[in-house]
């Protein structure tokens, strides 16, 4: 899957590490100057969670790095011609797994916009209190939501 989005609004930094807690990766891209300039939030947010956190500097034209990897003329076809902060975003990442798998053809077939606008949002602190998926005691998933959950008795509800 390839995905972009854009945040809004006055705490952004916080809006995107949310983004970042929900997927749970193990390694994030910041452009050099955000990264500098939120330089604190990142270091917290390393500390509480095992990731890596790289700079990647801007490139000249990452929209037009997306369509020629998509090989189209316009990105209004997905959606994003006027989400610019995503197709920058987009772009840089792209070129960043382009240049790390130079040989090796990627299963990227289409890139789509996922609107923050769809979903209820719960902050970090909300969800780390809600225990969902991950107990604050052992850091296992032992008595949270998703452990109570996979123990359904159908094949459905696990």
């Amino acid at each position: 899957e390839f995905k972009i989005t854009e945040l809004e609004g006055e705490d952004v930094i916080s809006s995107a590490l949310n983004e970042i807690y929900k997927l749970s990766p193990t390694e994030i891209l910041v452009e050099s100057r955000t990264l500098e300039r939120f330089s604190q939030e990142f270091n917290n947010y390393k500390k509480l969670n095992e990731i890596v956190i790289n700079p990647i500097n801007k490139i000249k034209d990452p929209g037009k790095v997306l369509r020629k990897y998509f090989n189209v003329i316009s990105l209004e076809s997905y959606g994003v011609d006027r989400k610019e902060l995503a197709v920058e975003a987009g772009g840089f990442i792209l070129e960043y797994v382009l240049e790390l798998h130079k040989y090796n053809d990627l299963p990227i077939q289409t890139i789509a916009y996922d609107n923050r606008d769809n979903y209820l949002e719960l902050n970090l602190a909300t969800q780390k209190n809600l225990e969902l998926v991950e107990n604050t005691r052992e850091k296992t998933n032992l008595g949270t939501l998703l452990w109570v959950l996979d123990r359904c008795k159908t094949s459905m509800g696990t």
